[in-house]
């Protein structure tokens, strides 16, 4: 990859107003298509609508003049958890962001990030975070 935004991104909120649909004005119910009409119903019960992406494995990634390496932003009912990178080289401007991540293990990762980050946002285990600041 070259000259990306994100080398990595991973959320699951990723535009809310998707997921909760309301049928435009001027429409009626009963003469929109089959796939409309399930669009347009609730998940019940909700927890059943809260969206999972754990036990993922990367191998093998190169990127270079990318804006971030990684955007990663989970749920606080579903965790990012169990990410696995191996063997891959990243350079970017910044390392970007982890927020409700868990879990996650960097083999052979080698990060060149050129600007400094006053803060990295974070709520992932801090050890993982201080192998990407190093």
């Amino acid at each position: 990859m070259d000259s990306v935004r994100d080398v990595f991104n991973f959320g699951l909120n990723w535009n809310p107003s998707y997921s909760y649909s309301e049928l435009p004005k001027g429409y009626s119910y009963d003469s929109i298509p089959a796939h409309w009409k399930a669009m347009l119903h609730r998940v019940e019960p909700a927890e059943k609508g809260i969206p999972y992406a754990k036990d993922i494995y990367v191998e093998n990634i190169k990127a270079t003049n990318a804006q971030e390496a990684f955007v990663a932003s989970g749920l606080d009912k579903s965790l990012l958890s169990n990410y696995v990178f191996t063997n891959c080289t990243i350079s970017a401007a910044t390392i970007g962001m982890f927020e409700l991540t868990q879990g996650w293990k960097f083999n052979n990762l080698v990060l060149d990030i050129s600007k400094k980050q006053t803060q990295l946002k974070a709520s992932t285990e801090k050890s993982e975070i201080e192998r990407l600041k190093n």
